[in-house]
């Protein structure tokens, strides 16, 4: 226990002394004249796009994944539990602390290796929809050494990607894998050989694709959401940029070194777009909005989480 709150603190140390070291120096009376500046009608456009669209395709992806392991949930309960894990994730390591939340409130629905399984496939398939834009946005841009180095990431990262993919739903590598490699024999020892076994329900092509085209429609929403907060602020950078860097932003938030990504968000915001931005506190005035906007969504589990703990009482206390 002990432990783990060190553990917690130093994230949010870490967090704390990022912030500080990139924006020690900037003057609040820049950034609340930005803010001041700010082009509504854009603001208002991204607002939207991060509480409709991004949620919607995130709970209709799950639905779709937990239906196709006959596992029937409304989606008004589904909603409750996505906007509690958002709640819980911003006191959390990575941008997908909330995913264990989201589980446990699903377990009540049915079986709990079921569950665990359209969570991972739910974030593997936003990870690959995510890669495959970045490499769709780097064919058409114009290239330099940044492009091409991070090319090459991307693509050794789609390519693990599409390896996994190939051991989980075709059992003859699998089976190849625990006979000849030293991974696949580990592997088949663990509770990873259950989980691989039970992905197998998800064969299904159509269900495959449809689960696809929503993790490219929700990572589309959150680009082009970032994409007009910086169009609120006057900010023209190329939309394509934005499909480049955002996502590697992701990328490097889901590490769990910092608590809900922050500090890494912004330096790494800094770092991309500083060719196209005038001043640290530009920077800063973006991430007040996305933080902004993260509270708005988190207030929605926030208070679902109150009124699904209230009802709990209630209900104990009747049956008490």
């Amino acid at each position: 226990m002990v432990k783990r709150r060190l553990l917690i603190l130093s994230r949010v140390v870490l967090a704390v002394s990022l912030l500080y070291l990139l924006f020690h120096r900037v003057e609040l009376s820049k950034i609340i004249l930005t803010l001041k500046e700010m082009n509504l009608s854009y603001l208002s456009l991204a607002f939207l796009i991060a509480v409709l669209p991004q949620p919607f395709f995130s709970i209709i992806r799950w639905k779709l994944l937990l239906a196709t392991n006959r596992i029937a949930v409304p989606f008004g309960r589904l909603s409750k539990y996505h906007f509690i894990s958002i709640f819980a994730q911003s006191f959390l390591p990575t941008s997908i602390g909330g995913d264990p939340v989201k589980a446990l409130y699903a377990f009540r629905e049915g079986s709990k290796a079921k569950v665990i399984n359209s969570i991972l496939l739910a974030r593997a398939s936003g990870l690959f929809s995510l890669a495959v834009l970045v490499l769709i946005a780097l064919f058409f841009a114009e290239k330099n050494k940044q492009l091409y180095t991070i090319g090459f990431y991307v693509l050794i990262l789609l390519s693990l990607m599409i390896l996994v993919l190939l051991v989980v739903f075709k059992k003859s590598y699998y089976q190849r894998l625990k006979a000849f490699s030293p991974i696949g024999r580990l592997l088949s020892r663990t509770r990873m050989s259950n989980l691989i076994d039970n992905l197998a329900v998800y064969k299904d092509y159509r269900v495959i694709s449809l689960a696809l085209l929503y993790s490219f429609l929700i990572q589309a929403a959150m680009i082009i959401k970032d994409y007009y907060i910086f169009k609120s602020l006057s900010l023209n950078v190329s939309l394509g940029l934005f499909f480049i860097y955002i996502p590697i932003i992701y990328f490097a938030t889901l590490l769990p070194i910092s608590i809900n990504g922050i500090g890494i968000r912004e330096g790494l915001l800094l770092y991309f777009f500083k060719d196209f931005i005038n001043s640290k506190s530009d920077i800063l005035s973006v991430a007040i909005i996305l933080y902004f906007f993260m509270l708005v969504v988190a207030s929605i589990g926030g208070m679902a989480f109150l009124w699904d703990s209230l009802k709990g009482k209630r209900i104990k206390g009747e049956t008490g």
